[in-house]
C-alpha cells in the first residue's frame, strides 16, 4: 500500500538520529501548525510521565518536521479514507522498540484510524513513548 511506503520512507529520517538533539534547530524550521503540534505532543508526553527527556523532544520534533514536510501527501491519502478534515488526532506509540504514528478521524463514533509503522528506536535510546493501549494523542488543527 502506498501508504505503508510514505511512512516507511521517514523511518530512517526520523529514528535514527538520536544523538545531538538540536531539538531547537528543529522546531525553528516547523511551519506554526507544526510546531504547535510538537509542543502539543510534548505536553501530552509530560502529562503520561510527569516529564519528557531530550531525546524524545528530539524524536517527537522530527515526527513534526516529518508531518510539516510531507503533509501535503498524507492529507491526500487522509482524504481518500475519510474525505476532507480540518482536524486530526494524530497518536504516537511504540510496541517493543517499533514506532507507530496514527491518524484518527475525530468525526468518526467509531475512532476510524489509519496507523502505520515508521520504524524501529536504536537500542538503548532514551526516548519515553507509551504503548498503543495509552498512546500519545493530540490534535493537528489545520488553519
Amino acid at each position: 500500500m502506498v501508504w505503508d511506503i510514505l511512512l516507511q520512507a521517514a523511518a530512517g529520517f526520523i529514528l535514527g538520529a538520536a544523538v545531538g538533539y538540536g531539538v531547537g534547530a528543529v522546531i525553528d524550521a516547523l511551519s506554526r501548525v507544526f510546531a504547535e503540534l510538537w509542543k502539543n505532543l510534548v505536553a501530552a508526553t509530560r502529562e503520561i510521565w510527569g516529564y519528557v527527556t531530550e531525546a524524545t523532544q528530539y524524536l517527537l520534533a522530527n515526527i513534526a518536521q516529518f508531518l510539516d514536510n510531507t503533509w501535503s501527501e498524507i492529507e491526500y491519502y487522509l482524504r481518500q479514507e475519510f474525505g476532507y478534515r480540518r482536524e486530526w488526532w494524530i497518536a504516537v506509540f511504540r510496541e517493543g522498540r517499533e514506532v507507530f504514528l496514527g491518524f484518527i478521524d475525530p468525526t468518526s463514533s467509531q475512532g476510524k484510524s489509519v496507523i502505520g509503522s515508521i520504524g524501529m528506536l536504536e537500542q538503548g535510546t532514551d526516548v519515553q513513548l507509551p504503548t498503543k493501549q495509552n498512546p500519545i494523542i493530540t490534535e493537528l488543527k489545520l488553519s
